[in-house]
């Protein structure tokens, strides 16, 4: 009888067994003659000339738990690559001639075998050795130093103890090795070269996120408000009054504004600076000239809730926008940038 007789064959090893006395293996052998070991000593791998290792000529069978089956490979040149597969195939020989003289192999997974295999360098030493939990098969792919004569070794694996797994008592059943043995192996493939750093990058909260102006959540990042523009919106809001909630302000995250992290070892330091004191405010224009209108609480006026978009800030510097954006009124108070700002033809004068 060959492993394929039956699926799966225990001795009462495993938890909640029901007969643990029960020596399925040793039952079946009292009737029917076990199949012997098809492969007892060290055998050359089988390979073609242009180093495919196939099927059909690598196909075996492991019988006993103590079975192990050795295949010599030898590597001549300085260098050898091997990519082998070693799959649990369904039948003992795994291949199949139909009426039309075609061969057919047949499928990998059909038995109990648990792939335990290992690859020995020629002093004995173990190079590569795969049993991988919940796998049934196993790859190889690795690089040998040669000349040399290498041994790949298959037996039956097993998992975690009997009683949440399996012993290899019943890691049985045909296998077949196949793949390429490449000697000399081909010239590795260099590295990419990694791309150099950027020249700044903008620094990120505590948190890895971006950083934004004040208490804004989007809109008002490095990238986004301060690359346009910077030389003014960097001076206007890279103080600590427009720091975010971690205090740390645009002169210090935003490389637009001369802060932000540096490869040549330029990089601000880990914490945030001493905040920036507010500027001077401007001296109040002479009595009886105009002066920008302001809300309600005595706050500078602002269009819509851009709160950064006062007149001073944005109309001042650039009075186009006063046909363009003159009838924006403030989020709160039913006042326009016509009506607020001086430039735009707005303002209230000062009491005589």
């Amino acid at each position: 009888w060959g492993p394929e007789a039956l699926y799966q064959w225990s001795k009462g090893e495993y938890a909640k067994a029901g007969n643990k006395d029960e020596d399925d293996l040793a039952m079946i052998a009292r009737y029917i003659p076990r199949h012997g070991d098809d492969l007892p000593g060290p055998t050359p791998l089988v390979r073609q000339a242009n180093g495919d290792v196939l099927l059909k000529d690598n196909h075996h069978s492991i019988t006993a738990s103590d079975d192990a089956d050795t295949f010599v490979i030898r590597i001549d040149g300085a260098e050898g690559l091997l990519q082998l597969y070693v799959n649990r195939t369904a039948s003992y020989k795994g291949i199949h001639v139909t009426k039309k003289g075609e061969t057919r192999y047949y499928g990998y997974n059909a038995n109990a075998l648990d792939v335990d295999a290992k690859l020995l360098a020629p002093n004995g030493t173990t190079v590569v050795h795969l049993n991988p939990v919940a796998e049934r098969n196993v790859y190889f792919d690795v690089r040998v130093p040669g000349p040399g004569e290498y041994r790949l070794v298959v037996m039956g694996g097993s998992e975690n103890t009997p009683e949440d797994g399996f012993s290899n008592y019943g890691s049985l059943g045909n296998y077949a090795v196949f793949g390429t043995v490449l000697d000399p192996a081909p010239a590795a493939t260099p590295a990419p070269t990694p791309a150099p750093p950027p020249p700044c990058t903008d620094l990120t909260t505590s948190s890895g996120g971006t950083w934004y102006m004040g208490k804004y959540t989007k809109t008002y990042s490095c990238a986004e408000y301060f690359e346009k523009n910077a030389v003014f919106k960097c001076k206007k809001f890279g103080t600590a009054e427009y720091a975010n909630p971690e205090g740390v302000t645009a002169a210090y995250a935003c490389c637009a504004c001369g802060g932000g992290r540096h490869p040549n070892g330029t990089a601000p330091p880990t914490q945030a600076p001493t905040p920036v004191p507010p500027p001077t405010p401007k001296p109040p224009p002479p009595l009886g000239a105009c002066r920008d209108r302001t809300l309600s609480d005595g706050s500078a006026f602002y269009i819509k809730h851009w709160k950064e978009n006062t007149c001073e800030a944005y109309f001042d510097v650039d009075t186009s926008r006063c046909a363009q954006f003159g009838d924006y009124k403030n989020e709160n108070e039913e006042v326009t940038a016509s009506e607020a700002c001086c430039v735009c033809g707005g303002g209230p004068y000062p009491p005589t």
